[in-house]
């Protein structure tokens, strides 16, 4: 009986160590609960189009996986394919700003291509942010289907620019709260990513942002956050991403055929009261036209360019990306390009 008992306890350490073992190869990578200094990486590329006006686009490009919301893997080809429609619809707005959410750095549905590497390559830009949100080792989803697990996945923020890159941080966002600390290890770990662009010899602060979409709470807490780096800043600033929410004064906020509901939704209303003086590029235009989700047929209007009085938007519009051969959209979101100047102390 001793020896059975003991057997069972061999066995059962064996599986607590292989769990264990499972759990730190698969779980995150690198270091996603403190903020820190992150490297900008510089290679020889083509100068900004004007020296006068900061032109700066926002797009969530999904990964490149085209508009469609699924696990499988693309092939090298293919996301080759959306990666040149990304980069011909940012030459053609003349973008020398890029800043992007859900870029794959090294993931196995993406081919293992570097994203923002490739599109820093093709465009030229001689500087490069890049920082994940999502790193892990092995992601086992859809869980009943091995032969369509997501597997390898580093998916973050990207700032691509024609404009020297000061600085670059990370500052993590906080997780939802609802969640256990096991699910919260896998799931997304959002973060501000924060460059500081020279302009013109001025330090232009540049926040890259993909808020949380599920939680409510969450992207509250992940707002408030927004708010009080906002506040610690001195210069001109820009917020920009995806927000995962609606327009302050958006007139529909349900029934979408994604089924999402805003109707308790009050974020980016919180967010506008809390920063008086930050206007939004595509204000009093929350109709059809300024939607940028879905990208096949928008229905709302989930991205948003926030600014400091500093600057003024000489223009600011949802752009229709370059379609391509395997699919009419590169990504399920459409990007916003914004022409800034800044504004001289006297005015």
């Amino acid at each position: 009986m001793f020896a059975r008992a003991r057997k069972h306890l061999v066995r059962l350490i064996y599986l607590v160590v292989a769990g264990i073992g499972l759990l730190a190869w698969a779980g995150p990578d690198g270091d996603t609960a403190r903020p820190r200094e992150v490297e900008v990486v510089e290679r020889p590329g083509s100068g900004p189009s004007s020296t006068q006006e900061l032109r700066i686009a926002t797009w969530n490009i999904a990964r490149a996986r085209g508009p469609w919301w699924d696990h499988s893997h693309d092939s090298a080809h293919r996301v080759a394919v959306r990666l040149a429609g990304i980069q011909s619809t940012m030459d053609g707005v003349g973008a020398d700003v890029v800043v992007l959410q859900e870029a794959d750095l090294d993931s196995a549905r993406s081919a293992r291509i570097d994203q923002p590497s490739w599109l820093m390559d093709e465009g030229r830009y001689p500087y490069l942010a890049a920082v994940p949100s999502w790193d892990l080792g092995y992601l086992a989803w859809p869980l009943t289907r091995p032969s369509d697990h997501i597997g390898r996945v580093k998916m973050g923020h990207a700032v691509l620019s024609r404009h020297r890159l000061r600085a670059h941080r990370y500052l993590p966002l906080p997780q939802p709260t609802e969640h256990s600390r096991l699910k919260n290890l896998f799931w997304v770990h959002r973060a501000i990513q924060h460059v500081v662009v020279d302009f013109r010899g001025q330090p232009v602060h540049i926040l890259n942002l993909h808020l949380e979409s599920r939680s409510l709470p969450n992207r509250n807490d992940q707002m408030a956050q927004l708010v009080q780096t906002i506040r610690g800043l001195d210069g001109p600033v820009i917020a920009l991403g995806d927000f995962n929410t609606l327009p302050h004064d958006a007139l529909r906020r349900h029934g979408f055929t994604d089924h999402a509901d805003f109707r308790a939704d009050r974020s980016m209303e919180s967010l506008r009261r809390q920063l008086p003086t930050f206007r939004e590029g595509l204000d009093g235009r929350n109709n059809a036209p300024t939607a940028t989700f879905p990208s096949v047929e928008p229905q709302r209007r989930l991205d948003f360019v926030l600014y400091s009085p500093h600057f003024a938007a000489a223009d600011c519009d949802v752009i229709k990306p370059f379609e391509m051969e395997v699919g009419s959209q590169p990504s399920d979101h459409l990007p916003i390009a914004c022409t800034f100047r800044v504004v001289p102390p006297s005015q």
